[in-house]
C-alpha cells in the first residue's frame, strides 16, 4: 500500500523566518511611533518657549511705545528692572522674579506674564538714548523647565528687542 501524506504544516525553519519578519515589522513600527512622539513633545517644548518669549516681549514693547517718559533704568543704564509712566499717569514696571517676568500697574501686585514651566534669566533692561527720545533694549534667556531630565524636554532661547517710545 502506497501512501502519501500531505504537507500541511510548516517547516520550523519557516516558523523562525515568519517570526523574524514579524519581530522586525513590530520593532519598526514601535521606533517609528516613538520618534514621533518624541518629535511631537519636542515641537511642542519649543513652540512653549518660542510663543511665551514673543507674548513677553510683546507685551512689554507694547508699552514701551505707548509709555509718556522712563523713570528707570536711567539713559546709559541697563537694569533687571524697567519702569514707565503712560500718558494716563499710570507707572508699570516689569521685573525678573523667581524665573518669572512680572509686570505691576500704578501699585498693585505684580503679575506674571510668563507660565510656570518657562523659566527667565538674565532680564536686562538698557535705556539707550536717541536724538528723536529714548529706546529701550530688552533681552532675556528663556528656558523651559525640565523636570524629567529627557533630552525631549530641553530648550533654551534668548530674545532680545529694541523699541522706542512713541512720541
Amino acid at each position: 500500500m502506497n501512501v502519501k501524506f500531505k504537507n500541511s504544516g510548516m517547516t520550523i525553519i519557516e516558523s523562525l523566518l515568519y517570526l523574524s519578519l514579524l519581530t522586525i515589522m513590530v520593532g519598526s513600527m514601535s521606533l517609528f511611533v516613538n520618534m514621533s512622539i518624541y518629535s511631537r513633545v519636542k515641537g511642542q517644548v519649543i513652540g512653549d518657549v518660542e510663543y511665551s518669549g514673543a507674548f513677553a516681549l510683546d507685551t512689554i514693547n507694547y508699552n514701551i511705545k505707548n509709555a509718556k517718559s522712563i523713570t528707570a533704568p536711567t539713559v546709559g543704564v541697563s537694569n533687571n528692572s524697567l519702569t514707565l509712566t503712560d500718558f494716563n499717569s499710570d507707572v508699570i514696571s516689569f521685573r525678573l522674579n523667581s524665573g518669572k517676568i512680572e509686570m505691576q500697574v500704578n501699585s498693585g501686585a505684580y503679575q506674571a506674564i510668563t507660565p510656570n514651566k518657562i523659566s527667565v534669566n538674565n532680564l536686562s533692561f538698557t535705556n539707550n538714548a536717541v536724538l528723536s527720545g529714548d529706546s529701550i533694549e530688552t533681552e532675556f534667556d528663556m528656558s523651559y523647565i525640565n523636570n524629567s531630565g529627557r533630552n525631549e524636554y530641553t530648550f533654551s532661547k534668548n530674545f532680545k528687542s529694541s523699541t522706542s517710545l512713541r512720541l
